[in-house]
């Protein structure tokens, strides 16, 4: 379950999309946040909502170019923003790799210190969307869509020549599966 793409206010019509979970008028419901210097996002190109005015577009890596170009726009990318830590890493049968909100409760409880960067420790936010419920079809939705920092970026324009900066970032699930860094507890 990977969920619509956003639908933020006055940005692309894009079909099917809903409004997004933790970000624009939802992002009180959000838990991490970053210092942004708006006066680098040219007017109009941020979000437009109130709750985030001119905040970047936020976006998620792993999607697909077509999916990252319908959000962000052809002339931008998609760049992560926060390094994923060893404890935002679970074993499956496949090895190790970026924990999600597919994996509760079999992978990880999802509690406040369960991990580093994920979303919505405890569901909190979910149980927000599901008019208080911690069950049914909506809450169900929203923790299966629920990541770590491997999903959360901004759409940016990058200088011909430069890369996004998380592409610095080490894959430190892919280390832990390697046996070059110790699992996490």
């Amino acid at each position: 379950m990977t969920g619509a793409l956003p639908k933020y206010t006055g940005k692309a019509n894009i079909e099917g999309s809903e409004p997004p979970l933790f970000a624009g008028n939802n992002n009180p419901l959000s838990r991490s946040g970053m210092c942004v210097n708006l006066l680098d996002i040219p007017p109009g190109d941020g979000l437009q909502e109130p709750n985030a005015p001119n905040c970047p577009l936020p976006c998620n890596p792993t999607w697909s170019r077509a999916e990252i170009d319908l959000v962000c726009g052809e002339a931008r990318e998609c760049c992560q923003t926060t390094a994923v830590t060893a404890n935002d890493c679970v074993e499956d049968a496949s090895g190790w790799r970026p924990v999600t909100g597919q994996d509760i409760p079999t992978l990880t409880d999802w509690s406040g210190l369960a991990h580093d960067t994920h979303q919505d420790p405890n569901g909190t936010g979910c149980q927000t969307h599901a008019d208080g419920a911690r069950s049914g079809p909506v809450f169900e939705s929203c923790i299966g869509q629920l990541a770590v920092a491997d999903q959360r970026g901004f759409c940016i324009v990058l200088e011909p020549g430069t890369t996004c900066p998380a592409d610095a970032y080490e894959n430190v699930c892919e280390l832990i599966d390697a046996g070059q860094l110790p699992q996490p507890d």
